[in-house]
């Protein structure tokens, strides 16, 4: 079967062209002719006339360069069989029942056309006609692909319709037209990944086998000869071109060799006992099985064993027949980098992914293919077929020594399907550990190491067995909580392996919400590697991000930016060489900032890891897409919305495309795109992808995971928004009751949400609710010492609370405590900074020295206007500040220049409680100045609207309503 679309090399078309031609001169006279023939291109003049000369004296011709015969079959054959004339057949001419639309292509006896067949079905086919001129061999070669395909039938195999004699004489053989492409075309187009490469190819491992079953070997696999086709919407593979196949067992009547003593097949697919010209009739099924092998290596690795060595055909035949392919990793390693990722990207993975399966048992399973002897091989394309199934399924391959290790390693894995969660565990440790120890230490240490974790894992499974613990149901977090309990005895003796496994336990514990556990045990293993003096730069570096990023989780800043930033300046040694893992630890980084508010050293490190992962990564990956996330909350944060919007839009659009409807970053994306769009104004998109997100994380994850948590806190803020405080405290309550029971009352996320929560009462005018919360969550932090954020937003809290309850002394030496702190831990210029100098400015004007206090406003306004991000919430806060402490001192006209400012300001970021706010202090500020007008115009819809929001019992609304009344009474 030849395909749509013959794949053919240019260089080897023109070849054959000339070589053609030369057919039907004297032998004498073939050299001359391909000189002048071939006179503008002298390195392929050079190449026909050692191929002429071949003729003559075999060995010469071998001396031909591999890469120029790659890809085609011998071409001697054009040569070495009387030519006849190819008469081609123009479109709408008839053979048989056949009308031809087009040619496809020509083979060495043969053109090959689209046709459509009319009787007895309609149908397209791919019409393949020999000449009547042809030799008798061609004949009876032409006569056995004919008998070979009738004999076939298989979903995997281009199925044979019909076969006869035109009137003119000429023999033909009507077949499937497949409408496709070589395996290695498709997978390169499609950017496959490595799975959906094995589930094509093990299509074709079918498909050969099928023909094996038939008692025929196709002696020319190759990619071209795996077509893979889109059918009913399905890439399917088909296995075509049986004109060379040969029988298995060729009865005594069919014991000539129809091709000579020549190269039968493709040369850089040929099997070592292929290469023996002499004794074709000796291959068996296990010569396809090696061609499978090469296509394999090829679809894998990205290239063949022997692709870009300048060798001759001689030379490469004395190397397949004497060297084992080398490993895949091996020749991988040889690429540039530019290479590496362009290969990784085109199989939808990242460098190091690849090359950890370049190095897995895939490529025991491959190189078994290849093997020189062909009873070190799999018997059949079928073996081969159930080695790669296991693979798949990560099952013990056959390839593989069947060592205990080995066999536990598997084990394990298959128990980890079973076991959900325990599968970090066991694969970072039976896996990771295993394998880099076995093979990169190669020691007797790291073996009596890999098989006490090995007893360690399975003690741990049997420990769950239902029968050794009869009539008790085994919890997955009993497991790893006796797995913990046990570390320190177990491996008392070994610190390496105790570090390790002390590492991995405490990313299951983060895994499943315990950050808090997570981090002790990853503090251990940190202590247990720096107290036995281990040595192992990138096991550090990976643990000191893990732990990083489980105390960022835990609310403990601090600590989080001194354990990563120490992580990145040992990454930076080594960033060359591992630049994923220094992409990680900057977009860690880049997230603590985000905490801190510090947008500018957020957006530097989120920046640096999309550089490193756009670099080394494939378009599309969900770590770039999870930078591009990163990206969009930093500068939605920041204000800069602008920009912001483009990329969470793109976020949300890819991660719907590529992850499962249920996955929780489609939840982060919609959060953050919902934030977006209320500040945009556009309060029902935001509502509604708040709420979805929500309910698929509550589903996915449980109603009381943290993440749900954080999901009713924006949930609150948007009821906020829109002046529905009741929903937006429930909403809030919510998130406190949530981190309550899955991280405990004192720790750091928790008394961060009661602090928002305690922050809501004073705009409900309550500051006496709000210190008593506050109170409470400072004496929790002040005992626990963990938090300097935490306590000093708590502290700032406190001192807003003690102002507006009159109580300024005790407010001024709150203040006055927490600048040292403001400056160590968020430094000058920093929104918390601005913050307390904005109540310092308010505690001032109450404590009698409002000039002082408007002086510093007015200073800090201009500073903050050169400083602060655009569209920084503080910013408007000082603006709203201003207007307050002026409008007091009695200076009306100041006033409303900045009441207007802060209205127009809270107008533009579509801040509408602020907004509210605002317009009111405007209407009091024109009130005073005796603009009536204006004092209507903003005072009337605004105290409506306050008493919709807040009702009648708020402690301000009595004074807006005489306010109100004053603007009405007026002339």
């Amino acid at each position: 079967m030849i395909m749509a679309g013959q794949d053919s090399v240019a260089t080897y078309a023109r070849v054959k062209s000339v070589l053609n031609e030369l057919a039907e001169l004297p032998a004498a006279e073939r050299v001359g002719g391909a000189e002048r023939r071939l006179a503008g291109d002298p390195e392929l003049r050079d190449r026909v006339v050692r191929m002429l000369r071949g003729l003559e004296e075999e060995e010469d011709f071998l001396e031909s360069s591999l890469p120029g015969l790659v890809g085609a079959q011998t071409l001697t054959h054009s040569l070495c069989e009387a030519r006849w004339p190819q008469q081609s057949h123009v479109p709408g001419a008839r053979i048989g029942h056949f009308e031809i639309n087009r040619k496809l292509g020509e083979g060495g006896m043969a053109v090959v056309y689209e046709a459509v067949q009319f009787e007895p079905v309609e149908r397209q086919v791919a019409l393949k006609v020999i000449s009547a001129h042809a030799t008798e061999t061609q004949r009876l070669r032409f006569e056995r692909e004919c008998a070979t395909l009738a004999r076939l039938s298989h979903p995997h195999v281009a199925a044979m319709y019909d076969s006869g004699v035109s009137a003119g004489g000429e023999l033909w053989v009507a077949m499937e037209l497949v409408r496709g492409e070589p395996i290695t075309d498709w997978c390169r187009r499609h950017r496959a990944g490595i799975e959906q490469r094995l589930r094509l190819f093990l299509e074709a491992c079918q498909g050969i086998s099928h023909a094996h079953r038939k008692g025929e070997i196709h002696r020319d696999v190759k990619p071209s000869n795996l077509m893979v086709a889109d059918i009913d919407g399905s890439a399917i593979v088909k296995v075509i071109d049986f004109g060379i196949a040969a029988a298995l067992h060729p009865s005594a009547d069919r014991q000539q060799d129809l091709t000579g003593r020549h190269l039968i097949g493709t040369p850089a697919y040929m099997s070592p006992e292929a290469t023996h010209v002499s004794d074709h009739q000796a291959l068996d099924a296990r010569s396809d099985v090696y061609a499978l092998g090469v296509v394999l290596y090829e679809l894998i690795c990205g290239t063949r064993p022997y692709d870009g060595e300048e060798i001759s055909l001689a030379a490469w035949m004395v190397k397949l027949s004497s060297r084992d392919a080398p490993p895949m990793r091996q020749l991988f390693d040889r690429f540039a980098a530019s290479e590496q990722i362009r290969i990784a990207r085109n199989r939808n993975c990242s460098v190091a992914r690849l090359e950890r399966i370049l190095r897995s048992d895939l490529d025991l399973v491959v190189r078994k293919a290849m093997a020189l002897e062909p009873e070190q091989r799999y018997a059949s394309p079928l073996d081969l077929a159930d080695d790669l199934n296991s693979y798949l399924d990560g099952q013990a391959v056959s390839a593989h020594s069947p060592s205990p290790v080995y066999r536990a390693h598997k084990f394990l894995r298959r128990h980890w399907l079973v076991t959900g969660a325990l599968a970090l565990l066991i694969l970072t440790l039976a896996g990771g550990f295993v394998v880099r120890e076995l093979e990169v230490r190669q020691t007797r240490r790291a073996l009596a190491e890999s098989d006490a974790v090995s007893e360690f894992l399975v003690d741990l499974l049997e420990h769950a067995s239902p029968l050794r613990v009869e009539g008790e149901q085994v919890m997955l977090q009993d497991i790893i909580d006796r797995g913990a309990d046990q570390l320190q005895e177990r491996f008392a003796d070994q610190p390496a392996v105790q570090a390790r496994l002390l590492h991995t336990l405490g990313r299951v514990y983060g895994e499943r919400g315990d950050y808090a556990r997570g981090a002790e045990l990853m503090a251990q293993a940190l202590e247990r590697m720096s107290a036995a003096g281990v040595d192992d730069d990138l096991e550090a570096i990976r643990l000191h991000s893990d732990l990083g990023v489980a105390l960022r989780r835990q609310g403990r800043t601090d600590e989080s930016e001194a354990v990563l930033t120490e992580a990145l300046a040992l990454a930076e040694p080594i960033a060359h060489d591992h630049p994923l893992l220094v992409a990680e630890l900057a977009n860690s980084l880049g997230n603590v900032y985000v905490i801190r508010q510090d947008w500018d050293l957020a957006e530097r490190q989120h920046l640096r890891a999309l550089a490193l992962r756009e670099a080394n990564l494939p378009p599309g990956d969900g770590q770039i897409t999870s930078s591009l996330n990163n990206l969009a909350t930093v500068l939605t944060n920041s204000w800069q919305i602008e920009r912001a919007l483009p990329y969470a839009e793109r976020v949300l659009a890819e991660w719907q495309q590529s992850l499962p409807p249920e996955h929780p970053w489609i939840g982060i994306a919609r959060n953050n795109l919902a934030v977006l769009l209320e500040r945009l104004g556009r309060d029902e998109e935001s509502y509604a992808l708040l709420m979805q997100a929500m309910s698929v994380a509550a589903t996915r994850l449980g109603p009381n995971h943290p993440d749900v948590a954080d999901y009713w806190r924006n949930i609150s803020v948007h009821y906020e928004d829109l002046g529905r405080r009741e929903e937006a405290r429930e909403a809030m309550q919510k998130h406190v009751d949530i981190l309550k029971n899955a991280l405990g009352p004192d720790a750091a996320r928790t008394l961060a949400a009661e602090r928002r929560l305690a922050n809501m009462y004073f705009d409900d005018g309550r500051p006496d609710l709000a210190l008593a919360s506050l109170d409470s969550i400072t004496l929790r932090l002040q005992g626990g010492g963990r938090d300097d954020n935490g306590l000093i937003l708590a502290q700032l809290g406190r001192t807003r609370a003690l102002t507006e309850l009159g109580n300024f002394r005790e407010a001024r030496e709150v203040l006055d405590a927490q600048w040292e702190g403001i400056a160590r831990v968020y430094g000058p210029g920093s929104i918390v900074e601005f913050q307390a100098l904005r109540m310092d400015s308010q505690l001032m004007a109450a404590e009698g020295r409002p000039d002082q206090a408007i002086a510093n406003l007015e200073a800090l306004e201009v500073r903050g206007r050169e400083v602060l991000p655009p569209r920084s919430a503080s910013y408007g806060l000082i603006l709203m500040t201003l207007a307050t402490q002026t409008l007091a001192r009695g200076k009306a006209d100041a006033a409303m220049h900045w009441a207007g400012k802060a209205l127009g300001f809270w107008q533009e970021i579509h801040r509408d409680q602020q907004t509210l706010e605002a317009r009111i202090l405007l209407g009091r500020a024109c009130l005073a100045a005796g603009d009536r007008q204006c004092a209507a115009e903003h005072l009337a819809p605004a105290v409506g609207r306050f008493i919709e929001i807040y009702g009648a019992d708020h402690p301000d609304t009595p004074g807006l309503k005489q306010e109100l009344a004053t603007v009405a009474a007026s002339p």
